[in-house]
């Protein structure tokens, strides 16, 4: 409205706008607080995922740590695992040996006792040797089934 068209209203019909303006405003104050409070609403949302998302963010490089850390540590068994199968290969081939009976050429045996002499401290390195072996076993088998509890 235009302020000649202001000027000729009556006062009755000025009151009336002047009402219906401030119903208008009423209404739009009533429907901005009602937008600022979910305005805020979704704020302290966002807030609340943000948090929780960098806790999940710590969480997965926690366990990235942890699968490197594992993954590390099973490359460290795979490795004594192959020295193992080594030492298997090369106390095989030291049976085969002895049963070949190769070991009398090699140690220049002369009599039955200085074969069975030699056959008797054979036997007994033999023993230690699978011994230690054994041992070693049971400590990696240890280690293994900490590692995966």
């Amino acid at each position: 409205m235009t302020e000649k068209e202001l000027a000729r209203l009556k006062r009755p019909d000025l009151l009336a706008l002047l009402v219906a303006q401030g119903r208008e405003t009423g209404a739009l104050q009533k429907r901005f607080e009602e937008t600022e409070l979910r305005l805020s609403q979704a704020v302290q949302l966002d807030n609340r995922l943000k948090a929780k998302l960098d806790e999940k963010d710590e969480q997965l490089e926690r366990l990235k740590e942890r699968l490197n850390e594992k993954d590390a540590q099973l490359e460290r068994l795979k490795s004594r695992l192959d020295e193992k199968d080594r030492r298997i290969e090369l106390l095989n081939a030291q049976v085969e040996e002895l049963i070949s009976g190769r070991f009398l050429e090699i140690n220049g045996a002369v009599t039955l006792s200085d074969i069975a002499f030699k056959l008797d401290l054979m036997l007994r390195a033999a023993q230690k040797a699978t011994d230690r072996y054994l041992s070693n076993n049971k400590q990696t088998d240890r280690e293994t089934v900490g590692y995966f509890r």
